[in-house]
């Protein structure tokens, strides 16, 4: 089962090196100890990149505080994954406004990074629709769990700080459960 997380995800399909993004978000403390393969816990200032919303007191970063702390995984991938919820809504399609069907399959087959709209026939870029914030394709992302949709979301400037190291376009979805 997955946890809930907020990915923040390179929308471009510019090639990324994994060490140098695991070095940026090291260097900005974003990320702390390593868990494992590309898996580590909250950074010393990941509460200066990553703000909550609404009440949340006791978010736990370590995990001697309890099986639910904060943990920060960095996947790159050869070819771009979908990633979403299970309850994520269809995106629609930009020519005729009508949902995708079976989207979530459709899309994770892929091969040419395209989805053909049943109703009106268009053929459109994957990275193009708008998954509304409930689910990502990329073969860049930072996945921060668990965090539930609309509980956090990047500070201010820090998606535009990504954006500008590595020269690529950096949003954010919330995806899991």
């Amino acid at each position: 089962m997955s946890l809930s997380s907020l990915a923040l995800y390179s929308q471009d399909s510019v090639s990324l090196a994994h060490a140098e993004l695991i070095e940026l978000l090291n260097s900005i403390e974003l990320t702390g100890k390593p868990l494992g393969a590309f898996q580590f816990l909250a950074g010393p200032r990941f509460f200066n990149h990553i703000t909550f919303l609404g009440c949340a007191p006791n978010i736990p970063t370590l995990p001697h505080q309890g099986e639910n702390y904060i943990r920060i995984s960095v996947l790159l991938r050869t070819n771009p994954i979908l990633l979403a919820g299970t309850r994520a809504p269809a995106p629609l399609c930009p020519d005729c406004k009508q949902p995708f069907e079976r989207w979530k399959t459709r899309i994770g087959a892929a091969e040419d990074e395209t989805i053909s709209c049943l109703q009106c026939h268009a053929s459109i870029p994957v990275a193009h629709l708008n998954f509304r914030k409930r689910a990502c394709f990329s073969r860049h992302i930072i996945r921060i769990e668990p965090i539930f949709e609309s509980e956090a979301i990047p500070a201010d400037g820090f998606l535009d700080s990504l954006s500008r190291a590595f020269s690529a376009d950096f949003k954010y979805a919330y995806i899991g459960s």
